[in-house]
C-alpha cells in the first residue's frame, strides 16, 4: 500500500510494504518545512487515521524515535485541520497520545509548549493520570503544564494505593529531577 506524500516528506519510503513498524518511528529524514507546506495544501493528508500501521500522521510523529523537536508549526497544523473536521473541535488528541509524549526528552521549554498545545485540543484528559505518567517519567516541564491545567491534580489520590502525587514523586528513587518534581 503505498504511503502519502506527506509521509513520504516525513521520511517514510513510498510503500508502507517497505518498511517495519519499527523502522517507520526515525523521522530524522524528515523535511519539515516541506512537510508543513504539504499540509497546507492538502489538508486530507494530515488527518488520516489509518495511514500507517493503524496510526494518523500526528501519532507517528509522537512515537517517532527521533530526539529531534519536530516544529510546533507542524503540529499546530495538523491538529487545526482535525479540528476542522470535528463538530465540537476538541477531541482529536486521546489521552493515550498525551500519555507517549510525557515520556519524551525533550527540552523544558518545547515540552512545555507540546504539551499545551496537545491539551488545547484533548477531550476529556485525566489529569491526575497525566500527572503521575509525568512524575514516572521524571518531566518536570510536562508536569507543571499538566498542574497548572488541572490544579485539582495534585489532591486527587490514586485508586491503587490511596497516594497523592507528591508520595508518588518523593518515592521515585531512579528519577534524576526528583526534587523538582516534589517542588
Amino acid at each position: 500500500m503505498p504511503n502519502s506524500q506527506l509521509l513520504q516528506l516525513m521520511g517514510l519510503p513510498p510503500d508502507e510494504d517497505d518498511i517495519s513498524y519499527d523502522i517507520c518511528l526515525d523521522l530524522s529524514n524528515a523535511s519539515w518545512d516541506e512537510v508543513s507546506s504539504r499540509i497546507t495544501m492538502h489538508p486530507a493528508e494530515a488527518i488520516e487515521e489509518d495511514c500507517l500501521h493503524g496510526n494518523s500522521p500526528i501519532e507517528i510523529m509522537i512515537k517517532s524515535k527521533s530526539k529531534e523537536e519536530i516544529p510546533l508549526d507542524v503540529y499546530r497544523k495538523i491538529l487545526s485541520e482535525g479540528q476542522e473536521e470535528t463538530e465540537t473541535g476538541h477531541g482529536i488528541i486521546h489521552e493515550g497520545i498525551l500519555m507517549l509524549v510525557v515520556r519524551k526528552q525533550y527540552s523544558d521549554e518545547y515540552m512545555a509548549n507540546l504539551t499545551n498545545l496537545l491539551l488545547n485540543h484533548a477531550n476529556n484528559a485525566d489529569g491526575r493520570r497525566l500527572l503521575e505518567m509525568c512524575i514516572w517519567y521524571g518531566n518536570v516541564a510536562a508536569a507543571k503544564v499538566v498542574i497548572q491545567r488541572f490544579p485539582d491534580s495534585l489532591r486527587r489520590k490514586d485508586h491503587i494505593k490511596g497516594q497523592l502525587p507528591l508520595h508518588i514523586a518523593c518515592e521515585e528513587s531512579n528519577n534524576t529531577r526528583q526534587s523538582e518534581l516534589v517542588e
